[in-house]
């Protein structure tokens, strides 16, 4: 967030359950959904993370080492 640029800035949501975070949501400056992040977990570790577009299609997935 930018108060100074405010056309500029977005804001971020996280969803968590039971502590571990489930969801991150972006939205950009006039509160539309930009991209959504949903973690995968493996034995208690994060293994990737998926990537949706605002119309929830998979973008693209980050795998974690």
């Amino acid at each position: 967030y930018n108060a100074d640029k405010q056309d500029e800035s977005g804001s971020v949501f996280s969803e968590y359950q039971d502590g571990v975070k489930t969801k991150e949501t972006v939205y950009t400056s006039d509160y539309k959904v930009k991209n959504v992040y949903q973690p995968q977990y493996k034995d208690g570790e994060r293994s990737e993370i998926k990537v949706f577009d605002n119309e929830n299609k998979e973008i693209e997935k980050l795998i974690s080492n």
